[in-house]
């Protein structure tokens, strides 16, 4: 199962390393796959989705999405950027594709992301992303404790042997 895309930004933040935004337009399953002296080919099924965005459900789910996806702005200022940059390029009345790009910003591994391109019914896809952004989130929350609890310990030790380099 793939996804034919098409690229919205390329961003070059470092030299050598490049972060390419893209839209998923339609998801396929290959159904054949030739390998030629010109790379490989395949004869593919595309599974076109329906248009959706009169479904509250998949309303509420999106905005679930939304929601979750500015706490992640919040916790992780690098995906701030691309977030909005999302958010303003495209539109909203495709809840397939908000889960796509919020599953897309997860850490999640290539098996659960891979569960989320196979998946063909939009509200399991969007079920899936939920899923993976609230476990993002939780992660980087306790990645925040424990960063919050060493600055504080080592600003309890510096405090200390300032006040031991007063006494002396």
């Amino acid at each position: 199962i793939g996804v034919a895309a098409k690229i919205i930004q390329a961003i070059t933040d470092q030299p050598g390393v490049a972060y390419i935004l893209i839209s998923c337009l339609e998801r396929f399953a290959i159904k054949d796959l030739q390998k030629t002296s010109k790379g490989l080919f395949a004869r593919v099924e595309y599974h076109y989705a329906t248009e959706l965005s009169s479904n509250q459900e998949l309303k509420a789910y999106s905005m679930a999405i939304i929601s979750a996806l500015k706490d992640l702005m919040a916790l992780n200022p690098l995906h701030a950027e691309v977030i909005r940059l999302f958010l303003t390029r495209s539109s909203l009345d495709d809840p397939g594709q908000l889960a796509d790009f919020a599953a897309s910003l997860t850490t999640a591994d290539g098996q659960e992301l891979q569960k989320v391109l196979e998946a063909f019914d939009v509200r399991k896809r969007l079920d899936h992303t939920l899923v993976l952004l609230k476990k993002e989130i939780e992660i980087l929350k306790l990645q925040k404790r424990i960063t919050d609890q060493i600055e504080e310990k080592m600003t309890a030790q510096q405090r200390e042997f300032f006040l031991k380099e007063q006494l002396k």
